[in-house]
């Protein structure tokens, strides 16, 4: 779990409407990825421009800034290849130009907090919510996995509390995410966030399935005085 203090950066991008210029894609880095040791090429200048973490690796006077090489073993090739294809794209997809599923989304926003890229994360955030939106469905099961792999009150809790608590089912009912088959899917910490927020919904007197007026950026990742 990061321990690093809940929606905070440093100074990597994190407002859309600041773009890499042509002076970001020079120099080449390796990352090495996975248990395979998959050997990956990436600009360095970029991958600084949007992550603290990488910044400091390869402008710091340790072994990975004269190697030029990071490895990253414990990292699934298929979280670093979804993050890759993002920093040259800003785009959310897929090897064949899917939308991503919830669990590689889950996956990326981890990733971004480990290595402090909170652009990739405030717009996996939006993603999360868009996809919500656009197809109806949830995946109660990165939930569990969210909660144990990313500090308290972060946005990536924030988000799925809201998700759970103003857009899913919850009283008895064929559709209830409440039902024993998804007991497995829940921690104490999440259930406590969820009571919470109905409760605070119950006393705003917010309708049913209706989420809370929110300035998106209460969901992202910010440095000091930024926003969207």
């Amino acid at each position: 779990m990061s321990s690093r203090s809940v929606g905070s950066s440093k100074g990597a991008v994190s407002i859309s409407s600041k773009f890499p210029s042509r002076k970001y894609f020079s120099g080449l880095v390796t990352i090495v990825v996975g248990p395979s040791k998959k050997n990956c090429t990436v600009h360095k200048e970029l991958l600084s421009f949007y992550s603290d973490y990488f910044r400091a690796a390869f402008n710091g006077s340790f072994v990975e800034a004269s190697d030029k090489k990071v490895e990253l073993h414990d990292v699934q090739e298929e979280v670093f290849e979804n993050s890759h294809a993002w920093l040259y794209t800003r785009t959310l997809a897929s090897s064949d130009d899917k939308a991503l599923d919830w669990h590689p989304l889950n996956n990326l926003w981890i990733f971004g907090d480990r290595f402090q890229i909170p652009m990739l994360q405030n717009c996996v955030i939006d993603e999360m919510f868009h996809k919500r939106e656009r197809e109806n469905v949830f995946s109660l099961a990165i939930a569990k996995i969210a909660y144990e792999n990313t500090p308290v009150g972060s946005p990536l809790h924030k988000a799925i509390v809201n998700i759970i608590a103003h857009r899913s089912v919850l009283r008895e009912h064929a559709m209830s995410i409440m039902t024993a088959a998804y007991s497995g899917c829940y921690t104490i910490e999440l259930l406590q966030d969820v009571i919470m927020e109905i409760d605070a919904a119950r006393m705003d007197k917010l309708p049913q399935y209706k989420m809370p007026k929110r300035d998106k950026c209460f969901f992202h990742v910010h440095g000091k005085d930024e926003h969207c």
